[in-house]
């Protein structure tokens, strides 16, 4: 077996978008605050258990409320991973990108295209070369 600190950044994206794939999958709605007087944004956890593309990426153990609540930082993964340095260090061991426009693609997808998210997830993977699973 490959150690993930000797994958290619291709191999880690391919990983990467395998686990949203399948995440996806299994959505049947956004991961969105709907609580009263809320903007409606996309969370990486919502309170009904509901993760994003990026949210299920993130084990329990690593999740932090402040990645999705924090008036002083921005939410977006770009900010995000370099915050929570055991959480990059996670993507590494678990041989996921951390490309950060690739990453910021894929939840770009769940938060403004997610009706056509399977469209928009082959397109990104035609565009970034890599497999759709079957």
């Amino acid at each position: 077996m490959t150690q993930t600190t000797e994958l290619t950044e291709q191999q880690r994206k391919q990983n990467t978008f395998d686990a949203v794939w399948q995440h996806s999958a299994q959505m049947s709605e956004q991961s969105k605050n709907d609580k009263p007087g809320s903007k409606g944004g996309c969370l990486y956890r919502a309170d009904n258990g509901n993760k994003c593309f990026m949210g299920a990426l993130i084990p329990d153990s690593l999740y932090d409320r402040h990645m999705d609540f924090d008036p002083e930082h921005d939410s977006g993964i770009d900010c995000m991973l370099p915050r929570f340095p055991d959480l990059e260090q996670y993507f590494r061991d678990e041989g996921y990108s951390r490309d950060i426009h690739f990453l910021d693609e894929l939840q770009g997808i769940h938060d403004h295209n997610f009706v056509n998210r399977e469209v928009a997830l082959r397109r990104l993977a035609d565009e970034c070369d890599l497999t759709v699973p079957a």
